[in-house]
């Protein structure tokens, strides 16, 4: 489809009676809704019509992640569903199960905190990429990163892991979260291995702990600037200098991200992907 049939769809999905002053306010908003969803897709290489549920999924999270009203993103899905409706797409991506998800989990959610943003599994995946190879430092922040995205982990939560916290199974880790000041057991999750090695988290743990040489304590420890790992914990605080430090090396503004960044990317991930593995449905448990 070249852009002038494109032009033509869009102005029928949008079409509604001159008269209506309303109706033409909505149909401005829609169609800024479609051009900002074909400039993302243009500009993450992916196709916008027909998109796919991930392509969609993924254009939410990114928007959300933005600091976007719940109310603007759910009107630019709208805006999406109608134009491939009008396409003759009878069963448009937006009505796909993996969509519902991550628009229940940013309406749930709310707004995000003014001035932080979450980080995002691409956005990950590339930090991880350029991390300092061979060296201490990057080994833990590669699996602090990792790991805190896909056990959804508050800072606190964390750093508070003990390597007795951690139990390696047939899928992965089975890990007991500590909680509260006095680090009393909580809840109980399972990580899976990542389909990639470079991603996985039960893999970065693993190559942090033979660089480390850690067998038993806090897993997640300071590193100086001689590369040398500390027998302490990590301070709660240092996760946000990590995760502040991560996104300078993909040219994010440090500023607009903290600790919390992890929690909730990931959380838009899941919601599209389905729960992480259940503690209980692991082998072994």
């Amino acid at each position: 489809m070249d852009l002038t049939e494109l032009a033509g769809l869009v102005e029928h999905a949008f079409h509604l009676p001159s008269d209506l002053g309303r109706a033409r306010n909505t149909v401005r908003a829609y169609r800024s809704d479609w051009a900002d969803f074909s400039r993302w897709c243009e500009q993450q290489g992916r196709t916008a019509l027909p998109a796919e549920p991930e392509t969609v999924c993924l254009y939410l999270a990114a928007r959300a992640a933005a600091g976007a009203r719940p109310s603007t993103i759910r009107r630019r899905l709208a805006a999406i569903g109608k134009v491939h409706l009008a396409a003759g797409h009878l069963l448009p991506p937006t009505r796909h199960l993996s969509v519902r998800r991550v628009m229940a989990a940013i309406e749930a959610r709310g707004p995000a905190p003014v001035g932080r943003r979450a980080l995002l599994a691409e956005e990950l995946r590339l930090i991880v990429g350029r991390l300092p190879a061979g060296t201490r430092a990057g080994a833990r922040d590669r699996a602090l990163l990792l790991l805190g995205f896909a056990g959804r982990l508050r800072r606190s939560e964390l750093v508070g892991l003990d390597c007795e916290d951690l139990e390696e199974v047939e899928s992965g880790l089975r890990i007991r979260v500590r909680s509260g000041p006095a680090g009393h057991l909580g809840r109980r999750i399972g990580v899976a291995f990542g389909p990639e090695p470079e991603t996985c988290p039960v893999a970065a743990v693993q190559v942090w702990r033979r660089a480390a040489g850690i067998v038993t304590g806090p897993l997640f420890r300071p590193v100086n600037r001689h590369d040398q790992v500390l027998p302490r914990r990590l301070d709660p605080q240092s996760v946000a200098l990590v995760v502040k430090r991560a996104v300078r090396h993909i040219g994010r503004e440090a500023e607009h991200y903290a600790a919390h960044s992890l929690r909730s990317g990931s959380a838009f991930l899941e919601a599209a992907l389905g729960a992480l593995p259940d503690v209980e449905g692991m082998p072994g448990a």
